[in-house]
């Protein structure tokens, strides 16, 4: 699979529904109740957007992309306007090593200890800054898997991180079925899903 680091254009991806999705799985019991079996470890964020929202230019562009990536081959970076900072975020890596930490963003449900954890895989290298204590520390950040490396090994401390990311998606289809039932009149859905790396 091939990883276009190039952003789905910004007025493109605000045309856009996203946000995260799960997969569970629900098995109803002859009581009444059910038992639910979370399936994935992290979620996985998808899109969904109208050929019909977007003015002549953008469709066009949404055309050359979904050519140029092949359909569902290639993926690469979606801004999402509703989640695409996070400020001193916690880090935990593993102290005394020199092995890379993975940028994660996590989730709180308001007044309890209950969260959830999304992996950030393509931050925007230019704004993220690694703390500890406060402090910045000096690495190397590849900002195609979301991962830091320390100049030095990791020393006990409180670790964050400060940042924008975008998420590696990919078109949900080979076909682009981009159709115009009359003058100026589209209709043709176009999915997008989140790609882990």
């Amino acid at each position: 699979m091939t990883y276009i680091n190039a952003r789905l254009p910004r007025n493109i991806a605000a045309g856009f529904k996203l946000g995260p999705d799960f997969k569970t799985l629900v098995n109803p019991l002859a009581s009444g109740r059910e038992q639910r079996n979370k399936m994935w470890r992290y979620p996985k964020w998808k899109g969904s957007g109208n050929m019909g929202a977007f003015n002549a230019d953008d469709r066009q562009a949404l055309i050359n992309m979904f050519v140029a990536a092949q359909g569902k081959w290639a993926c690469f970076r979606v801004f999402d306007p509703t989640d695409y900072f996070v400020t001193n975020e916690p880090l935990a890596p593993p102290i005394g090593s020199s092995t890379p930490v993975q940028l994660v963003r996590n989730y709180a449900f308001p007044g309890s200890n209950v969260y959830g954890t999304a992996l950030i895989q393509a931050p925007v290298a230019s704004t993220v800054v690694i703390n500890k204590d406060g402090s910045p520390v000096d690495g190397t950040l590849n900002d195609q898997l979301g991962l830091f490396t320390p100049s030095s090994p990791w020393a006990p401390g409180t670790f964050t991180w400060t940042g924008q990311y975008d998420r590696w998606m990919r078109f949900d289809s080979d076909w682009g079925a981009f159709t115009a039932n009359a003058l100026n009149a589209f209709t043709a859905d176009i999915d997008l899903v989140e790609v882990q790396r």
